[in-house]
């Protein structure tokens, strides 16, 4: 018998066959043929399935098996060869259904599992039998099934929902043409990107050309007269390498006499990205950062004469001569946009399957620490010829090939971190102690600018970041009201000018680093003992700021922990921003960052939908971000709703959504949602000792006066120091601040100012 569906059944996964027989007057015989495939009789003998008419066609729900739908559309498809007056197509889905009781008292099902095998159905012609991409990465894990599948790409339907569809076909099953559909899509997309390649073509021939003499700059008589006494001249032949590609700390080389090409080596092949001559400098942002070499500079001609200033003078150069930094930092900063936009350029490479989680957490740490690289596909044929080159196997990935061509084989993040020269050791293999007269945990706005002040005033300055600097600020794509750029400036790109003013003044970071726990000796000149993970040393400092911030919030939602870096995101960046391309996308909140992120995204995607559990928006966003997202077509404001569950195979497919006011639930098709619904500070390795409000923040200044390592001083706490003199806390961490990120620069700053005022007493 069919399955009984009970009106107290809410929700179930089901495997749906969605079929549509182009002639009504034959649906008769449609049925016949469907009754008679061997699938039907056993789910329906089982009491695994569900029949539903619908008017020229049947949609079948069985509850067993993804392979169950599959195997019946290749029955009935065998035995319509006899039936050619039979024009059919069909689409299964797997997804979720759920059960009701219709207006005449009978069972019946709905949701999203019936109405997206509708749509795959409706992307296919006669003959077709589409899959979900849910149902045919199922189908993936039996060999049998592989040689049958063959996606086709995403198809849009009715009210511009878009579907990702996979034709399944064997040599007399199925048809293996292209709907008619996709190919009309595939060559209105093709004459799109056609359209966009030009554009970008010509922007990037004005870029380039607009760049050249800032990236390239001659340096005058003047400029090397004062880097003459810092460095050392060489005079070196044809074919010597100046640098490899890997290599750190490097300094900074110039050509007084002949040439010298730097290259990247590309799969065998020497890319060249630019040639020195007399007067030019070679080197990128990695010379300043300390991180690894992206190219190798070589001499190509018969000899040449170099001028070679080590790393540390050329720091020392940068922060105290002014008419040489301007035109080196201009120039590497200017040379490391270049690459960005060079789409050739393949600088570190991340190798992995397409929906696999440690892959994309490798992308995402290396975009968020600026290292230029790319994500390639392991099922792309660029991919293909990488792994087939270095003999490289599903079991390997991901895997991470750098410019020299290493293979790194599932790195952990601090191995990636290491080959990119971001995580470098603070101590000797010989030391069991690290000294410094500051010491910054964080390297959000508030340690990033506390590193530059206090560096700038000779402060023997580490910084340590568990992640990537930037902190939240790092999410935001557009920061408009930070003072001094009347444009607004990118979070990210704004603390990665911060990390290279730090580097410039000396400060020194490494990432990751998280601190584990800090201990205290108030009689000590180097008060504080910092333990640092995979440091054998200790880390002392006469004084600590503390700027870990605040970590996300996560949703309440059902599902949600198998979608992390798989449609559920923390920021709304560029990389984010092309996954959800003309598709429909959810942010959560009704703060600042939600508000940047739903404006940010809505000049790509289709549509977003901005989730606010409250009643308005403006009692917690800027009241000009809050006209804009008001104002914009493509934004949707749903207040009072929360995210209920995530559905989705590998990704996240789509959400249930629920008006907390009335109870209403409805599905949404989203392969995104962006949480920006706050967080919650780091402050759990601190010692008790540091005190905190009931929500976990750190307390300051007249707030701490009365704890006992005050009681016993004969000084008070400054403005930003904790109940331990000499600890200090500023940023999101810190008790009672304004949580944006103009407000946490400040902090930074005026924190180093109570570290100077501090150590002067202490000494």
């Amino acid at each position: 018998m069919a399955a009984e569906i009970k009106k107290e059944i809410e929700l179930e996964i089901a495997h749906v066959l969605f079929t549509i027989n182009q002639q009504r007057a034959l649906v008769e015989r449609l049925n016949e043929i469907v009754r008679g495939t061997d699938e039907f009789h056993i789910a329906e003998t089982a009491g695994r399935l569900l029949t539903i008419p619908t008017g020229d066609g049947i949609t079948l729900v069985f509850y067993h098996s993804p392979e169950a739908p599959v195997e019946c559309a290749l029955e009935i498809s065998r035995a319509l060869k006899k039936h050619p007056e039979l024009q059919l197509r069909m689409g299964v889905h797997s997804g979720p259904v759920s059960g009701v009781i219709d207006a005449t008292g009978k069972a019946n099902v709905a949701g999203p599992g019936i109405n997206i095998a509708q749509r795959v159905m409706d992307c296919g012609d006669a003959g077709h039998i589409l899959l979900s991409k849910h149902v045919a990465e199922d189908l993936e894990e039996y060999p049998h099934w592989q040689p049958h599948l063959h996606e086709l790409g995403e198809c849009e339907v009715k009210h511009g929902v878009r579907v990702s569809v996979v034709n399944l076909y064997t040599g007399e099953l199925g048809n293996p043409a292209v709907p008619e559909k996709l190919s009309a899509a595939r060559a209105a997309a093709a004459a799109r990107r056609e359209q966009v390649a030009l554009r970008r073509m010509l922007i990037d021939e004005h870029f380039y050309r607009d760049t050249e003499s800032v990236a390239f700059p001659k340096l005058n008589d003047y400029q090397l007269s004062l880097l003459e006494p810092l460095g050392q001249r060489r005079v070196v032949n044809r074919g010597d390498v100046i640098y490899k590609a890997g290599q750190r700390d490097l300094g900074l080389t110039i050509v007084l006499r002949g040439e010298v090409e730097v290259f990247e080596e590309r799969d065998g092949t020497e890319e060249i990205l630019a040639t020195a001559r007399e007067r030019d400098f070679i080197g990128d942002a990695s010379m300043l950062l300390g991180t690894s070499a992206l190219a190798t500079g070589r001499v190509i001609s018969p000899d040449a004469e170099i001028l070679h200033v080590p790393a540390a003078e050329l720091r020392r150069a940068l922060a105290e001569i002014p008419d040489v930094s301007k035109t080196i930092v201009d120039a590497v900063i200017t040379r490391r946009r270049r690459i960005s936009r060079d789409r050739e350029f393949a600088g570190m490479r991340v190798l992995a399957q397409r929906d696999e989680p440690l892959g994309h957490k490798l992308d995402d740490f290396l975009d968020k620490n600026r290292i230029p690289h790319c994500l390639v596909i392991f099922e792309s044929e660029q991919g293909k010829a990488l792994s087939e080159r270095f003999h490289l196997t599903i079991r390997d990935l991901p895997v991470l090939i750098t410019p020299a061509g290493r293979r790194l084989r599932q790195p952990s993040l601090r191995e990636v971190a290491q080959e990119a020269g971001l995580l470098r050791p603070l101590a000797t293999a010989n030391e069991n102690e690290v000294l410094s007269d500051l010491t910054i945990v964080g390297a959000g706005p508030a340690g990033l600018a506390a590193a530059v002040y206090a560096a700038s005033e000779g402060l023997s300055t580490v910084v340590l970041e568990s992640y990537a600097p930037g902190g939240q600020a790092d999410s935001s794509s557009l920061i408009e009201n930070f003072f001094g750029f009347p444009t607004g400036i990118s979070g990210d790109d704004l603390t990665w000018r911060a990390q290279l003013q730090a580097y410039r003044f000396g400060a020194r970071f490494s990432t990751p680093a998280q601190a584990l726990s800090l201990q205290y000796s108030g009689n000590d000149e180097y008060r504080a003992s910092l333990d640092i993970e995979g440091c054998s040393a200790t880390l002392r400092a006469k004084a600590v700021l503390i700027a870990t911030g605040a970590d996300y919030r996560r949703l309440d939602a059902e599902g949600r922990e198998q979608f992390e870096n798989m449609g559920v995101y923390y920021a709304a960046t560029a990389m984010e921003g092309q996954l959800c391309r003309n598709e429909t996308v959810v942010v959560v909140g009704s703060g600042n960052s939600a508000g940047q992120a739903a404006m940010f995204l809505s000049e790509g995607a289709a549509k977003v939908l901005l989730v606010v559990r409250g009643k308005d928006i403006t009692n917690k966003m800027p009241h000009y971000l809050a006209r804009r997202v008001q104002a914009r077509e493509n934004i949707e404001i749903l207040y009072q709703t929360e995210i209920r569950k995530m559905f989705g195979g590998k990704k996240l497919e789509e959400i249930e959504l629920e008006n907390t006011q009335n109870g209403e639930r409805r599905t949404v098709r989203t392969p995104a949602v962006f949480s920006m619904i706050g967080a919650r500070p780091c402050t759990d390795w601190l010692p008790p000792e540091i005190e905190r409000d009931d929500k976990g923040f750190i307390k300051t200044g007249n707030s701490v006066a009365a704890a006992p390592a005050w009681q016993a001083s004969k000084h008070q706490p400054g403005r930003l120091e904790t109940s331990l003199p000499g600890i200090f806390a500023a940023g999101d961490v810190r008790s009672g601040s304004v949580k944006r990120c103009a407000a946490a620069v400040g902090e930074g700053g005026m924190a180093v100012a109570d570290v100077q005022i501090r150590l002067a007493s202490s000494s």
